[in-house]
């Protein structure tokens, strides 16, 4: 894929994409590579979240993206030393993750203080030092979405666009980059359509995409799905809304 900027220079281009492991990210990633980037990176973190689980399911599908010769680089990032300090039912013991449709009460207890502006500013200097190296184009890619119930502050548009005009101000070689958000404005549903789709594209069997994504706010040892959590609840009715079967396990 090539970008043309204003001297009129052919750019190779590449993606960046914040990757947890959810049906979200692994969706989004799907679609990249249905996009022909030159090469996709993805960056995966460990901040103390409860469901680690999500990035070794990951590592699975990774493993099968690789088998069909797609190039993806994968960069793993702990910063569980801090942020596991932060206060949410996500990744605080002593705090139970709630169960139900998502509600503005819940969304709260689940909310990782400014995580998505953490992981931005990270990629952000990650995609920065890819234009700088190797003199390419770079889309920073996330998998926030909208959605029927109280969606957190910082997955909508309005806070990505903000981020972004901060990230370009202060930045070199911003001119080159850019945030691409391709399912903020749509609800999970669409997301599944959007991935198998892509999947029927690449040759990609979408229940072993599935079945190696997890969404599950608190999911048991064995890797099973509580079937309980807003997160479980939201992809529950995202496929019953497509008649697609899901192929994960609940509880």
């Amino acid at each position: 894929m090539y970008m043309v900027i204003n001297n009129g220079v052919k750019m190779n281009k590449e993606a960046v994409l914040s990757i947890s492991g959810g049906l979200d990210s692994t969706s989004l990633l799907v679609h990249l590579l249905n996009k022909d980037y030159d090469r996709v990176h993805v960056v995966s973190f460990y901040y103390g979240q409860k469901n680690q689980l999500e990035l070794t399911k990951l590592e699975a599908n990774l493993k099968y993206l690789k088998s069909k010769k797609f190039n993806i680089h994968h960069t793993y990032m702990n910063l569980s030393s801090f942020m596991g300090k932060f206060n949410s039912s996500l990744t605080s013991d002593g705090i139970y993750v709630p169960t139900g449709k998502t509600d503005e009460t819940k969304m709260k207890s689940n909310f990782v203080p400014n995580r998505n502006a953490i992981f931005s500013s990270l990629i952000y200097g990650y995609a920065v030092s890819l234009v700088k190296e190797k003199n390419v184009s770079v889309d920073i890619a996330l998998g926030v979405h909208d959605g029927e119930h109280s969606i957190p502050p910082d997955s909508t548009r309005i806070f990505f666009e903000k981020l972004e005009s901060a990230f370009k101000e202060g930045n070199v070689e911003s001119d080159k980059i850019n945030y691409y958000l391709p399912y903020v404005d749509g609800y999970k549903h669409l997301i599944v359509k959007d991935v198998l789709e892509c999947c029927d594209n690449l040759g990609l069997n979408h229940e072993t995409i599935f079945k190696n994504s997890l969404s599950c706010y608190n999911p048991s040892e064995s890797g099973k799905s509580c079937g309980k959590c807003g997160a479980c609840n939201d992809r529950i009715l995202a496929f019953k809304k497509l008649k697609v079967k899901d192929t994960i396990e609940y509880e």
